[in-house]
């Protein structure tokens, strides 16, 4: 498996010193990553600094509102950077209404999107394991979005810290399932770098690789003491796990 990273995980890196930020994580070891914004630099000029580090890129999140103003440009980009997955980081839905709203609305942009030649997804943070008349609101979601026009990216770490049953969770979406976000957490649920925390990850990757992801994505929203010297640390722990 290739083993990605998030780059928000390193977003205050990136915001001091793209470019050296982009090589390092080629340096420490990472072979793909996904995009969080693009911080200003234009198309052509990032196509040839992941083409010069090595690095693939195997989605970008980008907020809902951006697709829709910004539709046009936000496509050309991502085919000018050969990224072929948009993924919608975060939403948020009051009640079962306001869910099923929200699905009608991403069935629509990932139809608009793969008339493009783009694929959609869904990324979850843990309040979509609320439930919504006794079912979680990430299942009506997916319940009522097309399969064909919206994948999941399950965040494994968003869903333990919510007290789901990863590995049930996800032999349930195993069709749904385009990409994984891995993070670990301590008992307290704060996290830490991979490998240093009690979710099972060999189980989980064990399960990935059964299921036939290629990618998985490490990704910290607080990463300590940096984002470069835990990004580190999880790929180490990830290769003395010995099961990539």
């Amino acid at each position: 498996m290739d083993v990605a990273l998030q780059l928000y995980t390193v977003r205050r890196e990136l915001n001091n010193d793209f470019m050296n930020t982009l090589r390092k994580v080629s340096e420490i070891g990472y072979r793909a990553v996904e995009f969080a914004g693009f911080y200003g630099i234009n198309g052509k000029d990032m196509k040839k600094a992941l083409d010069d580090l090595n690095l693939r890129p195997v989605a970008c999140h980008t907020a809902l509102n951006e697709i829709k103003e910004n539709f046009n440009e936000v496509v050309q980009y991502n085919i000018e950077i050969g990224n072929k997955t948009i993924i919608c980081p975060y939403h948020s839905w009051k009640d079962k209404a306001e869910c099923l709203s929200v699905a009608y609305e991403l069935n629509d942009i990932g139809r608009r999107l793969k008339e493009r030649g783009l694929s959609f997804g869904y990324h979850n943070h843990s309040h979509e394991f609320n439930l919504l008349d006794g079912e979680y609101g990430l299942d009506v979601l997916f319940n009522n979005t097309d399969a064909n026009l919206v994948k999941m990216e399950l965040d494994i770490g968003w869903a333990f810290a919510a007290g789901v049953d990863v590995l049930s969770y996800l032999d349930k979406w195993k069709d749904r399932l385009s990409l994984i976000h891995i993070k670990d957490m301590n008992i307290n649920k704060v996290q830490v770098p991979i490998g240093e925390g009690i979710i099972d990850y060999k189980s989980i990757i064990n399960k990935v690789k059964e299921i036939g992801l290629d990618d998985v994505i490490v990704e910290s929203d607080d990463p300590k003491p940096d984002g470069l010297s835990e990004i580190a640390v999880s790929l180490n722990n990830l290769i003395k796990m010995n099961i990539l």
